[in-house]
């Protein structure tokens, strides 16, 4: 699937638009082998209904933990991560 295609089903966070982008990622790939999701703890992607799907169709979530915004190396500007030359560093820096 284009990355394209997953921004326009991402673009408004609600339940439905989280089920269909894991409907199309399994769609991608269907010879039914196991398929691993890390989502955040946004409650759309947490719904009786998701939790069902991915169950019966082979979809791992993984959820990262709360309050781990430090560790998500997407977002470097909520400062408390400060990228450095080596992209092995991901723990957080602390203030002067």
């Amino acid at each position: 699937m284009g990355r394209e295609r997953l921004r326009q089903i991402l673009h408004r966070k609600s339940a439905a638009n989280t089920l269909a982008a894991l409907k199309s990622i399994r769609a991608a790939r269907p010879d039914g082998a196991p398929i691993y999701v890390i989502l955040d703890n946004l409650s759309a992607h947490k719904g009786l209904k998701i939790r069902r799907w991915a169950t019966r169709n082979k979809v791992e979530l993984c959820f990262t933990p709360t309050y781990a915004s430090w560790a998500n190396r997407s977002r470097p500007s909520s400062g408390r991560y400060a990228p450095s030359s080596s992209p092995a560093r991901t723990t957080p820096t602390t203030p002067r």
